[in-house]
């Protein structure tokens, strides 16, 4: 796809209207001027312009913006995607949108070229591969791509050294940028461009007045109140008056006073245009003109999932209100079932946030989080994610009193999510069937006794085979889950056996169902992570937007806390508190404290939750929401700071 040969494809495009001599001019309004074009214009700058040009001055353009194709009015200014797409999105991703024609997704290969070759000992090739994707995208009619192009030939003149010494070139980059929907590449055309020496003054007012045409009907207010003085200078009052209206109704208070400023002067004058400023102040303001973000909207509204990733993560970048936060959940649900990479786990985290912050912070239902928390965890479980599949079912087990006090939740969707993640080789979810079993009754226990049994019969076989292998944690856990004592003994000795041989989900097992926190380095979750032994450098870490972090092995090994279990020993406090990740490691870390008389204070997950005494938010290395448990030991009473967001990449 990124060829040299595509460059110059895509070259050869935006050069046909310079290298031949023709040039786009525009004259007047729709009230008596024409915009004269060649027959021989490429098509490609033909598509649309000359009927939005001519409609720039007419009143009634400023009515009904639906006419104007979505992508002419500016769709998704490429800065969106440089910002909001996240980095975990595959690139094999962006390189299938783009292979498909989809012009979006060149330009997000583009940008991954760009964040690539600014990496240090960066592949040389990076920028100009880049710079092709953009050319790429910019020759599917998408101007933001184009301007992408402007940019990167800007900065790195070396990718195309002959096109960056050609201001014909640069200038047919710029105006491909505006004429293909991009409001910036008008802005550039407008205000910016360098013009070819060949370009006349005339042309250079006409592509001035077209640019700000462009750009005001794409939603650029400042666009509409500098065409308004270029048609003052013309003596043009209705179209100045025409294009200040369109800026008032982009909420630009400078357009706004000017348009009622040239009504009075017109009629205290006496002009013929009285009538025409009067009615048309008159009309009622249009509702606000569609945007790139519009439209991404109602994409996202038919389940296009890129574009609802796209927008979840606008939200949460640029932040918004709470029941904003909650329509991005499902934005990332919709995208998690895409198999967007990253999507799932953010969807289930920000529901789990939302749902354990709930209170004066977060003014939101505790009943509707907890519905949100279940919903995200079935997706993300259908999915694929084991993890989540856990998360779900341990978050919905009915000892959980945190939700059971706002909801009611059916028994059978723990038992659901626990078996899925089984399934997947999640130890500890697999672990889940045998805890709940002693809760269970009628048709739901004998829909659990089917469950196990055929868990059983699928891997037992493939378990004889591959000794030590997951099939056997599936199987000694059917085992376990089932009701007589001689199946549970053999389940737990081949999961024994399973964790001797090194198997680590066993051992996860074996930590939940056994209380045996001392099989790992470090509890659920994520125990074959080790701990960094004393006077080892710590890593340091870039703190992410959103509470969850999203450390590498070594700094996850690293945080303050990891592997303490003597409470005496213990140091911890709203700035620097312990790191877990997730409410399950952190009840897990508190299980494991021992008193200094060596009794253990916190001997169950229950217990771990009555002793929070609440949450202050501001705290640790990346001002997250900070726990505060009190523990109570024969030698008095220990304040236990946890901050339960530093968890290891996925």
């Amino acid at each position: 796809m990124l060829t040299r040969s595509t460059r110059s494809n895509a070259s050869g495009v935006l050069l046909y209207l310079i290298l031949t001599g023709v040039w786009l001019t525009l004259v007047g309004c729709a009230s008596g001027g024409t915009a004269a074009r060649s027959t021989a214009m490429n098509p490609a700058f033909e598509r649309g312009w000359t009927a939005d040009v001519d409609a720039v001055c007419a009143h009634e353009s400023w009515d009904d913006d639906a006419e104007i194709p979505l992508e002419r009015r500016g769709y998704a200014p490429y800065q969106v995607f440089e910002r909001y797409a996240s980095r975990d999105l595959r690139f094999d991703l962006y390189e299938k949108q783009c292979s498909e024609g989809r012009a979006e997704g060149c330009l997000l290969v583009g940008l991954m070229f760009n964040a690539d070759a600014d990496e240090p000992d960066a592949d040389p090739r990076a920028r100009s591969a880049a710079y092709d994707a953009f050319l790429q995208g910019c020759s599917l009619n998408f101007g933001p791509a184009c301007t992408a192009a402007v940019n990167t030939l800007l900065h790195h003149p070396d990718v195309d050294p002959e096109a960056a010494a050609s201001g014909k070139a640069m200038f047919g980059l710029v105006g491909a940028a505006c004429y293909r929907g991009d409001a910036d590449g008008c802005r550039i055309l407008a205000r910016d461009v360098e013009f070819p020496e060949s370009a006349s003054p005339d042309l250079i007012q006409d592509l001035v007045v077209q640019g700000n045409s462009l750009g005001c009907i794409y939603g650029d207010p400042q666009a509409c109140t500098a065409l308004s003085r270029l048609r003052i200078q013309k003596n043009d009052q209705a179209c100045a008056a025409a294009a200040l209206r369109r800026g008032c109704a982009l909420n630009d208070k400078e357009a706004c006073q000017q348009v009622e400023t040239i009504a009075r002067t017109q009629c205290a004058s006496g002009s013929d245009l009285c009538n025409d400023m009067s009615s048309l102040l008159e009309r009622p303001l249009q509702k606000r003109p569609p945007t790139w973000r519009d439209g991404m909207r109602e994409a996202c509204a038919n389940d296009d999932p890129f574009s609802c990733h796209l927008l979840a993560h606008m939200t949460l970048v640029d932040g918004g209100s709470p029941d904003e936060m909650l329509h991005a959940i499902d934005m990332l649900q919709t995208s998690c079932q895409a198999n967007i990479p990253g999507d799932c786990t953010t969807a289930y985290n920000l529901a789990r946030y939302f749902f354990d912050n709930a209170g004066s912070e977060i003014p939101l239902d505790p009943a509707i989080l907890a519905a949100r928390v279940i919903a995200a965890a079935t997706v993300g479980c259908d999915a694929g994610n084991r993890d989540i599949c856990f998360e779900g079912a341990f978050f919905a087990l009915p000892t959980n009193l945190a939700i059971t006090e706002h909801l009611e939740i059916d028994i059978a969707t723990s038992i659901e999510l626990s078996l899925a993640g089984c399934h997947l080789g999640h130890g500890q979810a697999c672990a889940i069937p045998h805890l709940i079993r002693p809760l269970l009754q009628g048709e739901t226990l004998a829909n659990l006794n089917r469950a196990v049994e055929e868990l059983h019969d699928e891997h037992a076989p493939l378990c004889e085979q591959l000794p030590g292998d997951t099939s056997c944690l599936l199987t000694g856990a059917a085992l376990y889950a089932m009701a007589d004592i001689e199946h549970q003994e053999q389940g737990f000795k081949l999961i024994e056996k399973n964790c001797d041989a090194n198997h680590q989900e066993s051992c996860s097992y074996l930590d939940l169902v056994a209380g045996r926190p001392q099989r790992t380095a470090v509890s659920m979750p994520h125990s074959h992570l080790q701990c960094l032994s004393p006077g080892e450098e710590v890593p340091p870490i870039t703190c992410s937007s959103g509470p969850f972090q999203s450390l590498s092995p070594r700094q996850y090994a690293a945080r303050h806390g990891c592997g303490v279990s003597d409470i005496t020993a213990l140091t911890s406090s709203h700035q620097r508190p312990v790191e877990t990740c997730e409410i399950q490691g952190q009840q897990t870390f508190l299980m494991n404290l021992q008193c200094a008389d060596g009794s253990t204070p916190v001997t169950s997950r229950q217990a771990a939750a009555s002793m929070r005494q609440g949450s202050r938010k501001g705290g640790g290395r990346c001002n997250n929401p900070v726990d505060l448990y009190v523990i109570p030991c024969p030698e008095g009473d220990y304040e236990v700071y946890i901050d339960l967001y530093m968890c290891p990449a996925r």
